[in-house]
Formats: C-alpha cells, sequence, structure tokens
C-alpha cells in the first residue's frame, strides 16, 4: 500500500474532522482517513487512545508530528501549504477573519458541541434535564451574528475563500442538524461553497 504524508483520523460518523478533510482537498495534500468508532465494547476505543491520550478526533499524523483540535490542525496545514489566502494576511481583513472565528468558536459552536452531547451523544455524556433546550436557545440568540459576514460576496470573507467559508459551512450545516433554519442568503452562500470541485463528496 502506498504510504500517504498525511494520515486522519476521524469517527465513524460526521464531526469536526470533515473541516479538516476538505481543507486536505483544498490545499491537494496526499493524505489517507481512517475512520474509529469511538467506543469499543463500551470503554473509549484503545486505538484512539494511543493515538491520541486525550481521546479526542481529529487527530491528523505529519511526519513524526501528532497534530489535534481542527482548527489548530487547520492553521498547520495553511502554514505548509500552497494556498495562503486561506488566511488573510492584511492586518484589516485578518481581524475580520479572527472575529468571525473567535467569535464563533466561543458563543456558538460550545453550545451547539453541548446541545449535541445532551442529545445525539446522550449515551457517553450525562448532561441535566433541560440542556439540550438551553443550549439551542443560546445558539438561536448567537447565530445570527454570522449572518453580517454572509452577502453578496462569493465568501464570508469578500472575494477569497478562507478557512472561514469551512468553518462557517461545518457550523451553519450543524446547527440545521438541530433543527435550526437560517435565511435565504446563507443558505445560498452554502450551495456556493459546496459546488466547489475541493468540497469532499465523502463527507458523510
Amino acid at each position: 500500500m502506498k504510504k500517504t504524508e498525511f494520515t486522519l483520523y476521524a469517527y465513524n460518523f460526521r464531526s469536526r474532522a470533515e473541516r479538516v478533510l476538505w481543507l486536505l482537498e483544498e490545499l491537494q495534500l496526499d493524505y489517507q482517513v481512517i475512520r474509529l468508532n469511538p467506543f469499543s465494547e463500551g470503554v473509549k476505543n484503545p486505538e484512539i487512545l494511543k493515538i491520541n491520550p486525550q481521546g479526542k478526533m481529529p487527530t491528523l499524523l505529519h511526519k513524526d508530528k501528532v497534530l489535534t483540535d481542527s482548527l489548530a490542525i487547520m492553521e498547520y496545514l495553511v502554514s505548509i501549504g500552497n494556498n495562503p489566502t486561506l488566511i488573510p494576511s492584511n492586518p484589516d481583513d485578518n481581524y475580520r477573519f479572527r472575529n468571525f472565528i473567535y467569535y464563533t468558536l466561543t458563543e456558538v459552536e460550545a453550545y451547539l458541541w453541548v446541545a449535541d452531547q445532551a442529545i445525539r451523544l446522550n449515551a457517553i455524556y450525562s448532561w441535566p434535564e433541560g440542556t439540550q433546550t438551553e443550549a439551542v436557545s443560546r445558539v438561536q440568540k448567537s447565530i445570527p451574528h454570522l449572518y453580517s459576514f454572509i452577502s453578496d460576496a462569493d465568501f464570508s470573507m469578500g472575494d477569497n475563500f478562507t478557512l472561514a467559508d469551512i468553518y462557517a459551512q461545518s457550523i451553519f450545516s450543524w446547527s440545521m442538524s438541530l433543527g435550526l433554519k437560517h435565511p435565504s442568503h446563507v443558505m445560498d452562500y452554502l450551495k456556493r461553497i459546496e459546488s466547489r470541485p475541493a468540497y469532499p463528496k465523502s463527507i458523510i
């Protein structure tokens, strides 16, 4: 079997690993994906713990490096890839980019993750009754701020496709899986970016 430069370990269901998968396609890097069941016989899958003692996916292996946390992995890949426009370098554009990323991470994704734990992953995580409703309510209050980044421009940051677009697609689609609906201009935006040649057809 041909040895690939990158090995992406991911859960065997849709997760944050899909962001990294999309970026690997955008950068046209040589990679393989290994999908693992997070639990084996009712306990944490030992194969996952061997790769990443934190027991979290995605994990990316590159040479002798073990890289974790999807956004950190993505920035690493951009730093060694051949598409510098994926992270804006102009100070004003970079501020807008960071503002989008950090706001989304703290005010939206954090509650999406709690809601998912209380619903889809309730057999693994233990949350009190009402957690799901409260977490989804907080997402509903916070996510409209992201709509202001989506306009008639092709991408969230303007004329160039960036990591923010991969992240936005992940967050909007994740929220829709929890029953949230978005304005028509956001749905049009999602259609545009999901039509990119590098958008992985294997996203599950």
